[in-house]
C-alpha cells in the first residue's frame, strides 16, 4: 500500500492499532490500494462493535489490528481479539476483497501468474501478465 494510503488509514483509525503507551500493533498494510475501501468498512465496523463491547467488557478494550495482507488472492485482516460479529466482519471484507481490484479499486476477479493469485480487474491483469481463473463446470 502506498505511504499516504496506509498514513491515512492509520491515522484515522489510529485507536484500533496502537495500544495506550502509543505502541503500534500493525506498521505495514500489506495489500495494494485499491482495496482501501473494503479495509476502511471493515475498521468502521470494527471500531463500532468493539467500542460497545468494551463498554460491557473493559478487558476487551484492548482489541487491535495486528496484520492486513493478502492471501490467496483476497484480504485478511488479523486481530487481537475477535467474536462471532469480528469473524463475520472479516469474512465479508475478504469475500468483498475478491470482487474488487487490488490495485485500481475496480471491479476485479481472481486472476493467476505463476502460482500467484490476485484479485484484479482485467486491464491491469494484462498489463502485469495475469491471467483469468476460470471455474469448468
Amino acid at each position: 500500500m502506498s505511504p499516504d494510503v496506509e498514513n491515512r488509514i492509520f491515522d484515522r483509525f489510529r485507536g484500533l492499532f496502537e495500544d495506550e503507551d502509543g505502541n503500534q500493533s500493525c506498521s505495514v498494510i500489506e495489500v495494494g490500494d485499491g482495496w482501501e475501501t473494503v479495509i476502511t468498512n471493515f475498521l468502521e465496523a470494527a471500531e463500532k462493535h468493539m467500542g460497545v463491547v468494551a463498554e460491557n467488557d473493559p478487558e476487551l478494550a484492548d482489541f487491535r489490528v495486528i496484520e492486513i495482507k493478502e492471501k490467496y488472492g483476497s484480504l485478511r485482516i488479523y486481530t487481537t481479539y475477535g467474536d462471532d460479529v469480528i469473524f463475520d466482519l472479516g469474512q465479508k471484507a475478504s469475500s468483498d476483497s475478491e470482487k474488487i481490484c487490488e490495485l485500481s479499486g475496480q471491479e476485479g476477479s481472481l486472476h493467476e501468474k505463476m502460482g500467484f493469485v490476485k484479485t484484479l480487474a482485467p486491464d491491469v491483469a494484462a498489463q502485469h501478465g495475469y491471467e483469468a481463473i476460470t471455474h469448468g463446470d
